[in-house]
Protein backbone atom coordinates (compact mmCIF):
# COMPACT_ATOMS: atom_id res chain seq x y z
CA UNK A 1 0.00 0.00 0.00
CA UNK A 2 0.71 3.49 -1.17
CA UNK A 3 0.59 6.91 1.56
CA UNK A 4 2.05 9.84 -0.50
CA UNK A 5 3.37 7.39 -3.17
CA UNK A 6 5.65 5.63 -0.06
CA UNK A 7 5.09 2.18 0.85
CA UNK A 8 3.50 1.56 4.27
CA UNK A 9 2.88 -1.71 5.83
CA UNK A 10 -0.58 -2.93 7.11
CA UNK A 11 1.49 -2.98 10.83
CA UNK A 12 2.31 0.38 10.49
CA UNK A 13 -1.09 1.36 8.93
CA UNK A 14 -2.98 -0.80 11.82
CA UNK A 15 -1.45 1.39 14.57
CA UNK A 16 -2.21 4.73 12.54
CA UNK A 17 -6.18 4.14 12.53
CA UNK A 18 -9.01 3.38 14.10
CA UNK A 19 -11.57 1.51 12.25
CA UNK A 20 -14.95 1.67 13.00
CA UNK A 21 -16.73 -0.33 10.82
CA UNK A 22 -20.52 -1.35 10.42
CA UNK A 23 -19.51 -5.39 11.77
CA UNK A 24 -17.89 -3.81 15.10
CA UNK A 25 -19.72 -5.61 18.25
CA UNK A 26 -20.37 -5.08 21.85
CA UNK A 27 -18.86 -7.46 24.56
CA UNK A 28 -20.51 -8.90 27.31
CA UNK A 29 -18.68 -7.00 29.50
CA UNK A 30 -19.50 -3.54 31.18
CA UNK A 31 -19.68 0.12 29.22
CA UNK A 32 -16.66 1.13 30.22
CA UNK A 33 -14.43 -2.12 29.26
CA UNK A 34 -16.46 -1.77 25.77
CA UNK A 35 -15.40 1.92 25.44
CA UNK A 36 -11.93 1.12 26.59
CA UNK A 37 -11.61 -2.05 25.14
CA UNK A 38 -10.67 -3.14 27.86
CA UNK A 39 -7.57 -0.88 28.16
CA UNK A 40 -4.74 -1.90 31.06
CA UNK A 41 -3.38 1.77 31.23
CA UNK A 42 -6.87 2.94 31.77
CA UNK A 43 -6.96 4.67 35.30
CA UNK A 44 -9.84 6.25 37.32
CA UNK A 45 -8.69 9.54 36.32
CA UNK A 46 -9.51 8.88 32.46
CA UNK A 47 -13.51 8.76 34.09
CA UNK A 48 -14.19 12.01 33.27
CA UNK A 49 -12.96 11.69 29.47
CA UNK A 50 -14.72 9.01 28.90
CA UNK A 51 -18.30 10.95 30.73
CA UNK A 52 -17.77 13.52 28.78
CA UNK A 53 -17.62 11.43 25.47
CA UNK A 54 -20.90 9.94 25.85
CA UNK A 55 -22.32 13.41 27.16
CA UNK A 56 -20.76 14.89 23.49
CA UNK A 57 -22.53 12.12 21.66
CA UNK A 58 -25.87 12.19 23.55
CA UNK A 59 -25.09 9.03 25.33
CA UNK A 60 -24.62 9.80 28.59
CA UNK A 61 -28.19 10.00 30.43
CA UNK A 62 -29.19 6.62 29.31
CA UNK A 63 -25.95 5.00 30.37
CA UNK A 64 -26.39 6.83 33.36
CA UNK A 65 -29.65 5.06 34.24
CA UNK A 66 -28.73 1.26 33.22
CA UNK A 67 -28.37 -0.22 36.90
CA UNK A 68 -24.56 -0.15 37.33
CA UNK A 69 -24.31 3.12 35.08
CA UNK A 70 -21.02 2.94 33.47
CA UNK A 71 -20.36 -0.44 35.15
CA UNK A 72 -23.43 -1.91 33.59
CA UNK A 73 -22.94 -4.72 31.78
CA UNK A 74 -23.68 -5.21 28.37
CA UNK A 75 -24.08 -7.48 25.45
CA UNK A 76 -24.47 -7.18 21.58
CA UNK A 77 -28.45 -7.86 22.24
CA UNK A 78 -28.95 -5.58 25.34
CA UNK A 79 -32.74 -4.80 25.19
CA UNK A 80 -31.81 -1.94 27.06
CA UNK A 81 -30.46 0.09 24.29
CA UNK A 82 -31.23 0.95 21.00
CA UNK A 83 -29.53 0.15 17.64
CA UNK A 84 -29.11 4.29 17.78
CA UNK A 85 -27.43 4.33 21.12
CA UNK A 86 -25.28 1.17 20.73
CA UNK A 87 -23.86 2.72 17.41
CA UNK A 88 -23.02 5.99 19.40
CA UNK A 89 -21.24 3.33 22.18
CA UNK A 90 -19.18 1.60 19.66
CA UNK A 91 -18.59 5.52 18.71
CA UNK A 92 -17.53 6.43 21.44
CA UNK A 93 -14.67 3.16 21.72
CA UNK A 94 -13.08 5.14 18.33
CA UNK A 95 -13.43 8.57 20.19
CA UNK A 96 -11.54 6.95 23.01
CA UNK A 97 -8.96 5.53 21.01
CA UNK A 98 -5.44 7.17 21.03
CA UNK A 99 -4.93 6.06 17.57
CA UNK A 100 -4.40 9.79 14.80
CA UNK A 101 -7.07 8.64 12.26
CA UNK A 102 -10.82 7.76 12.78
CA UNK A 103 -12.05 5.70 9.76
CA UNK A 104 -15.89 5.64 10.57
CA UNK A 105 -18.37 3.39 8.20
CA UNK A 106 -21.76 4.18 8.23
CA UNK A 107 -21.49 5.92 11.64
CA UNK A 108 -25.11 7.02 11.68
CA UNK A 109 -26.68 4.25 9.97
CA UNK A 110 -29.37 3.81 12.73
CA UNK A 111 -29.96 7.23 13.88
CA UNK A 112 -32.21 9.73 13.08
CA UNK A 113 -31.44 13.07 10.87
CA UNK A 114 -31.07 15.33 13.96
CA UNK A 115 -29.54 12.91 16.14
CA UNK A 116 -26.68 12.20 13.07
CA UNK A 117 -25.84 15.86 12.60
CA UNK A 118 -25.65 16.08 16.48
CA UNK A 119 -23.25 13.11 16.87
CA UNK A 120 -21.54 14.01 13.86
CA UNK A 121 -20.16 17.73 15.13
CA UNK A 122 -19.16 15.97 18.68
CA UNK A 123 -17.20 13.70 16.62
CA UNK A 124 -15.79 16.54 14.61
CA UNK A 125 -15.24 18.50 17.47
CA UNK A 126 -13.70 15.86 19.25
CA UNK A 127 -11.05 15.81 16.21
CA UNK A 128 -10.19 19.31 16.23
CA UNK A 129 -9.54 18.86 19.74
CA UNK A 130 -7.69 16.18 19.54
CA UNK A 131 -5.56 16.86 16.19
CA UNK A 132 -7.21 13.53 14.56
CA UNK A 133 -8.15 12.79 11.22
CA UNK A 134 -11.43 11.83 10.31
CA UNK A 135 -12.38 9.70 7.22
CA UNK A 136 -16.08 8.68 7.07
CA UNK A 137 -17.81 6.37 4.96
CA UNK A 138 -21.23 7.35 4.22
CA UNK A 139 -24.12 6.92 2.16
CA UNK A 140 -26.37 9.63 4.23
CA UNK A 141 -26.60 12.58 2.32
CA UNK A 142 -27.69 14.16 5.70
CA UNK A 143 -24.57 14.97 7.77
CA UNK A 144 -22.41 15.89 4.04
CA UNK A 145 -23.10 19.40 4.47
CA UNK A 146 -20.63 19.23 7.85
CA UNK A 147 -18.07 18.60 6.06
CA UNK A 148 -15.69 20.61 3.80
CA UNK A 149 -14.39 18.28 1.52
CA UNK A 150 -16.21 15.28 0.07
CA UNK A 151 -15.10 12.79 -2.56
CA UNK A 152 -16.99 9.97 -4.45
CA UNK A 153 -15.63 6.53 -4.59
CA UNK A 154 -16.07 4.81 -7.85
CA UNK A 155 -14.35 2.14 -9.53
CA UNK A 156 -11.31 2.19 -7.10
CA UNK A 157 -10.71 6.33 -7.74
CA UNK A 158 -11.81 8.96 -4.93
CA UNK A 159 -12.99 12.20 -6.98
CA UNK A 160 -13.53 15.37 -4.90
CA UNK A 161 -17.26 16.94 -5.02
CA UNK A 162 -18.93 19.71 -3.55
CA UNK A 163 -21.51 18.22 -1.08
CA UNK A 164 -24.01 19.99 -3.63
CA UNK A 165 -22.83 17.63 -6.08
CA UNK A 166 -23.02 15.06 -3.99
CA UNK A 167 -26.55 15.21 -2.86
CA UNK A 168 -28.19 13.73 -6.08
CA UNK A 169 -25.92 10.63 -6.02
CA UNK A 170 -27.86 7.75 -4.50
CA UNK A 171 -26.18 4.55 -3.75
CA UNK A 172 -22.98 5.65 -4.12
CA UNK A 173 -20.02 5.90 -1.58
CA UNK A 174 -19.18 8.88 -0.31
CA UNK A 175 -16.50 9.66 1.72
CA UNK A 176 -15.89 12.99 4.09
Amino acid sequence: MLVDGNPVLAQQLASLVCLQSQEDILFNASVLENITLFDPHYRDSDRGRIEELLTSLALYPVIHQLPGGINALIRESHAALSLGQRQRLLLARSLYSSRPILLLDEPTANLDNETARTVMAAVQQHCRKTGKTLIVVTHSQHILPQFSQVYHLLDGELRPVTPAEAKPMVNVELLA
